[in-house]
């Protein structure tokens, strides 16, 4: 009941939420009924545009030396150095979602498979391109990686369906795995699509999740899980609090064994990426907060998305923090502490930095 009421007030605060496509599926079939407002953030925040021209730029990642990549849907990958406009740095994937940095390469997770990019002589060049890992399903794309401290890898793999699971296909988990591929196994389940991974400072894994359609404009609310080994999260007998879904075969015995959110978002918000934050350029009160990009969802009758909100670190509650997104799908934080968002629809990176 406390999430449902705290889901009740980001709405009254006027999150400027929008309509677009499903997360996970990029189409832009449904583009927003009306356009978004400017760019607009919290006080004390600057927000502003600082590389445009991008085709559809979903993940982002920042190297040991401080240079960004750009995954862009129609199958490159960018690096911008310095002062430099953006390059390509690889190109022929299958619609590119999520790159991480982790041992000294490039993973970039595309439709079906996952690759490893490696420069080993440090020139910004790609020398090595290997496929790592082969078998997602072609039908599901695949989102974030990220990777712990003992060198584990996860990933958010999301469902065909949108209420009943697949025969023959595994579906709506997050897979762990080393970073050559092997010791593969399914860490946690109940996750319609778990596009946003991410560790906080304590290196507990979150996870975004969106719900399903069909049951309305106000049902069933988005997540964001804290994610535990072994843990069932719902999809698709249960959603929410532990809500039996009779499309999915729920029941209140079942949902009884789930996992509930740690947080809840509106329904059909289209939540993507989180990042936490633990860089110094924000204020201290801002430190270990998560953020949230919301792109929205072509389902609802009202506008929803387009924008970034904050979980607070100490109590998991949701507030407002920047609105006026096309479609922000991947955050980073930079190696200087600003946050950076990927548009997708408008083709550009926006940078968030704390006023002097």
């Amino acid at each position: 009941m406390q999430h449902l009421k705290r889901m009740s007030l980001i709405v009254c605060l006027g999150l400027a939420l929008a309509a677009c496509a499903i997360p996970g599926n990029y189409s832009s079939d449904n583009p927003p009924t009306s356009p978004p407002a400017e760019l607009q953030i919290e006080a004390g925040f600057t927000i502003s545009p600082i590389i445009t021209g991008l085709d559809q730029p979903t993940g982002l990642a920042f190297d040991p030396q401080g240079r960004l990549y750009i995954a862009q849907r129609s199958g490159s990958v960018l690096i911008k150095e310095g002062a430099d406009p953006p390059r390509e740095y690889a190109t022929g994937f299958n619609k590119p979602l999520s790159l991480h940095w982790f041992e000294q390469a490039l993973y970039v997770v595309e439709q079906g498979q996952i690759q490893r990019l490696d420069d080993h002589n440090g020139d910004g060049s790609v020398d090595q391109q290997t496929i790592l890992l082969s078998d997602l399903p072609d039908q599901i794309e695949a989102a974030t990686l990220v990777s712990d401290a003992q060198g584990w890898l996860y990933l958010g793999v999301g469902t065909q369906a949108d209420h009943t699971a697949t025969a023959g296909i595994q579906e709506g988990y997050i897979r762990r795995f080393r970073g050559d591929g092997s010791e593969a196994s399914v860490y946690a389940t109940g996750l319609r699509m778990p596009f946003g991974l991410a560790f906080d400072a304590q290196q507990q894994l979150y996870a975004t999740d969106n719900g399903r359609e069909g049951l309305g404009d106000d049902l069933p609310p988005d997540e964001v899980n804290q994610i535990e080994a072994g843990a069932n999260y719902g999809w698709p007998a249960c959603w929410g609090q532990r809500q039996p879904d009779a499309d999915g075969g729920g029941d209140q015995a079942a949902c009884a064994t789930t996992s509930e959110p740690a947080a809840l978002l509106p329904a059909h918000s289209g939540v993507t990426g989180i990042v936490f934050y633990q860089g110094t350029a924000f204020p201290a009160s801002y430190q270990g907060d998560g953020f949230i990009s919301l792109s929205g969802s072509w389902y609802s009758q009202e506008l929803r998305g387009h924008s970034i909100v904050r979980m607070n670190a100490e109590d998991q509650s949701i507030v407002p923090f920047a609105s006026g997104f096309a479609r922000p799908v991947g955050l980073v934080v930079s190696p200087q502490g600003q946050l950076l968002v990927a548009d997708y629809d408008r083709g550009m990176i926006v940078m968030i930095a704390a006023q002097p």
